[in-house]
């Protein structure tokens, strides 16, 4: 097959669920240029957090050593990381939003998801928009309500928050405090949000690895404790992997118990995903260009960003 039949088959595939039944779980791999990768990350905190990043650690191993380090460092490296994104990512974002899945669950820091989000709601949607740990937010049944929700799970990029970097999910300690199992005591409330989760509502995961150590942490636990309702309720849209792509390709399932959903991404801005999410948003695949990080937004910007929808206004 070619790259646009591998997509199409992708398409067809994607045609027999039923979207207005599932709730998409949406990762930072859709924020191409846009936010700063883990490894982007990583190499802005080794020299103010004097920390080296050993062969083969964990990731959240590393977070651990440079905010032991240095706290101050440490922080002001992730608040200059995720504070300063461009408001929207035109492009991937938009599509998904525009989808008629039940609600959103992300686990990114920034605001693209959240920014594409309230910008396709008719009416204001902040109610709609919920952030652990900084609220109480919704229990899973409640995102199967008459409007789509969102939730951030791991903290987000919140101006009214000043405290919001230190709020992040990302060092070993914090995922130990909000996912692990301490013996003789109540289960994180994370933890059992995501058990309660992953047990009774279909997932779509997006723009994630589901070796994301949370979320590993719990669909193993699931698979350790012989629930079954888990196998067979999840798809994992995912990227062929291969650096020449293979259009024939097949792949195990994630983790052992969720479907993969294979898709060609073309390039690094994620085009073919694009392609293939335009056939259920009823947005052009390409959508208009993310405008330039430094350039500052003024009301121009935004209306031309919205006229590039087909989009009209009587401003000037």
């Amino acid at each position: 097959m070619t790259s646009s039949e591998f997509n199409q088959e992708c398409v067809k595939t994607l045609r027999r669920l039923r979207f207005e039944e599932r709730v998409a779980v949406v990762g930072s791999g859709l924020s191409y240029h846009l936010v700063k990768d883990i490894n982007e990350l990583i190499d802005g905190m080794k020299r103010p957090c004097r920390v080296d990043k050993i062969d083969g650690e964990p990731n959240y191993s590393f977070f651990d050593r440079a905010y032991n380090n240095s706290p101050d460092e440490y922080y002001r490296v992730i608040k200059e990381a995720f504070g300063n994104t461009p408001p929207w990512d035109a492009r991937v974002y938009w599509h998904l939003t525009k989808m008629r899945f039940k609600s959103f669950v992300t686990i990114n820091y920034d605001d693209q998801l959240p920014g594409a989000f309230h910008k396709t709601r008719r009416q204001p949607s902040d109610f709609l928009f919920k952030v652990y740990p900084e609220q109480r937010i919704y229990l899973p049944p409640d995102l199967f309500g008459e409007k789509q929700h969102l939730v951030a799970v791991h903290g987000y990029k919140n101006r009214d928050n000043p405290n919001w970097h230190k709020m992040l999910i990302l060092r070993g300690e914090d995922y130990r405090n909000h996912y692990s199992l301490k013996n003789g005591s109540q289960p994180p409330f994370l933890y059992l949000w995501w058990y309660w989760l992953l047990t009774t509502q279909p997932c779509v995961f997006i723009g994630t690895s589901l070796d994301e150590f949370g979320l590993a942490i719990v669909i193993r636990k699931i698979i350790e404790s012989g629930n079954q309702s888990i196998n067979g309720l999840h798809i994992h849209l995912k990227p062929t992997e291969a650096k020449a792509p293979d259009y024939t390709e097949t792949c195990q399932k994630s983790l052992g118990v969720i479907e993969p959903v294979l898709y060609d991404k073309i390039d690094e801005d994620h085009k073919g995903l694009r392609i293939v999410l335009s056939q259920f948003s009823g947005e052009p695949e390409d959508g208009p260009a993310p405008l330039p990080e430094e350039k500052d937004f003024d009301i121009e910007d935004s209306l031309n960003f919205l006229k590039s929808y087909g989009g009209k206004s009587s401003l000037k």
